[in-house]
């Protein structure tokens, strides 16, 4: 087996691991009963009072309750960066569901190579 097969082997083995983590996602999405769900464990998390009534406060607890749902969905965690760009003060659970719906929709958007783009 030569060096360009592997690669090519390797690249398509990256292709489909990439379109099973869009599909996870995306059918995550589509089942908002499950979604909120997610959300309402990740949060509970997140806070970590298990009250979805509390508000988050620090980018750590958004941090803690985004890779509940990532951990759920079998992808990378989220970094400390990442959700420091993402968080907002006093975050209700409202918020952090149209945060994290937001999120993962242009996760997926950004690496779905099968949707149609029009410029």
């Amino acid at each position: 087996e030569d060096e360009e097969s592997t690669f090519q082997t390797d690249a398509m083995k990256e292709l489909q691991e990439t379109k099973d983590l869009v599909a996870r996602i995306r059918k995550a999405l589509l089942d908002a009963g499950e979604f909120n769900t997610i959300c309402q464990k990740a949060y509970r998390r997140g806070c970590d009072a298990g009250n979805i009534t509390d508000n988050m406060e620090e980018v750590e607890e958004l941090r803690v309750a985004l890779n509940v749902i990532c951990e759920d969905l079998d992808i990378e965690p989220i970094t400390i960066e990442e959700a420091s760009e993402l968080f907002l003060p006093d975050l209700s659970f409202f918020e952090f569901c149209q945060l994290a719906r937001t999120y993962f929709d242009s996760l997926v958007k950004s690496l779905d190579i099968d949707r149609e783009v029009y410029l």
